[in-house]
């Protein structure tokens, strides 16, 4: 037996909870019927790397410093940086001295790549193609030997394709990574896995929940279905032990992403794309996923940031509707020796169906412009086979690290946030 921490990325309580796709997820929703679950405050930015980094680190943003996939400054106009195992500023819970007896598998979760070691097992998520992904380096050649082949997400992309095409690729990964992490969880005491194929599949055809005539008919409805399935599978491989689930997102539709450095532009932060050339920008969008806008020196140390502030309120699109609800300092929001590391300013978006772009050199290679459905700021978090939650109210990513220890029966570090749930 094993504890298992899965990650249902994606997965958003409203659509199982009013019943619209409750009878293609039976496990999910026995499990919120049985009230072991809490609504997971998500934000301010919701977003996989940066969330996945609080909850097992236990440390929030300003602590652990990763705010996106990348970082949020770069040398003159050079593209942002991917972020990598190295750049988290905290331990994960894997590498706690609470755990340091038990073997681990970790699998698919973001910023851990390149795998740093551990006592146990890791397949890191990765942001491009490579052959040296896993811990030990010749894990996967191991697994291909017992007849498991693994595959990453990032080898299937959406480009616009036939969606029936889109989803038969994406579900082949997904019970790739299903499969072996049911294999390597019977050879570890802990398995933490992400399951990211609701939101893959979300991300890019969320539309398709909306217009179809049976919404438990739709590709959607697949995703969710498959993840039911690998949730079930995974309790009965836990058997009397705890299981942990939880997403730290949640997922509605997109009408359209807006473009902060259209308003920049146009308030004269920022030279038009033709004459940028050589031209620093004051401001400009932080990379998605951030909600940010980050300042020139000249403009951070000056007066400026209360000018891009006001610009940015007063910012309409094109159809003449708000850009944006608040533009917080990010000393209001984040706190800790990585605050500098963070957007200067952090951006709430007037409408949750129109959040910012994001830095459009990697909006457009992620190829953002053909998304339907975008991240929400509150998800959840069940258990299986521990006390009920400790309290009532939404919980907090942080305390997610701390719930792992304390399901295990052990004594998180002192400085942690109170754990979620404890030992059954």
């Amino acid at each position: 037996m094993v504890m298992i921490v899965a990650i249902a990325e994606g997965a958003d309580l409203e659509l199982i909870r009013s019943g619209l796709l409750s009878q293609r997820c039976p496990w999910l929703t026995a499990l919120l019927d049985d009230d072991c679950w809490r609504p997971l405050a998500c934000g301010p930015a919701p977003y996989e790397p940066s969330n996945l980094a609080t909850a097992f680190t236990g440390r929030e943003r300003g602590v652990h410093g990763c705010y996106s996939y990348w970082a949020m400054r770069a040398a003159g106009n050079a593209m942002p940086a991917i972020l990598g195992s190295g750049d988290v500023r905290a331990p994960m819970v894997w590498q706690w001295r609470a755990l340091a007896d038990l073997r681990t598998a970790v699998i698919n979760v973001q910023l851990t790549h390149p795998p740093q070691p551990l006592n146990g097992s890791m397949l890191s998520y990765l942001m491009a193609q490579s052959l040296r992904y896993s811990y030990p380096p010749g894990l996967v050649h191991a697994l291909k030997r017992r007849g498991l082949r693994y595959a990453h997400d990032v080898s299937v992309f959406y480009r616009g394709e036939a969606a029936a095409s889109f989803q038969a690729r994406v579900l082949q990964v997904a019970a790739y990574q299903l499969e072996t992490a049911i294999a390597l969880a019977r050879e570890h005491d802990v398995l933490i896995v992400n399951l990211t194929l609701i939101d893959r599949v979300c991300h890019f055809l969320w539309r398709e929940l909306e217009t179809a005539d049976d919404p438990c008919a739709s590709r959607v409805a697949d995703a969710y279905g498959f993840v039911d399935d690998a949730l079930a599978m995974l309790d009965e491989l836990a058997g009397d032990d705890p299981m942990l689930v939880f997403s730290e997102i949640g997922f509605g539709p997109l009408e359209r992403f807006e473009s902060i450095d259209d308003a920049l532009v146009r308030a004269g932060f920022q030279a038009p794309e033709s004459a940028q050339n050589g031209v620093d920008p004051l401001a400009r969008e932080a990379p998605q996923g951030s909600h940010g806008v980050v300042l020139s020196p000249a403009a951070a140390s000056g007066g400026l940031a209360e000018e891009v502030r006001a610009c940015l309120l007063a910012a309409r699109s094109a159809d003449g509707r708000p850009l944006v609800s608040r533009v917080a300092r990010r000393e209001e929001i984040y706190a800790g020796p990585a605050l500098a590391l963070a957007p200067d300013l952090i951006l709430y978006p007037a409408d949750d169906r129109r959040p910012p772009l994001g830095d459009p050199r990697w909006a457009n290679h992620v190829n953002r412009h053909l998304q339907t459905g975008w991240h929400r700021d509150l998800g959840f978090i069940a258990a299986r086979r521990s006390g009920r939650p400790r309290s009532a109210g939404q919980a907090s990513l942080a305390a997610i690290a701390p719930t792992i220890v304390a399901m295990l029966g052990r004594s998180p570090p002192g400085w942690c946030a109170a754990p979620i749930f404890a030992a059954g």
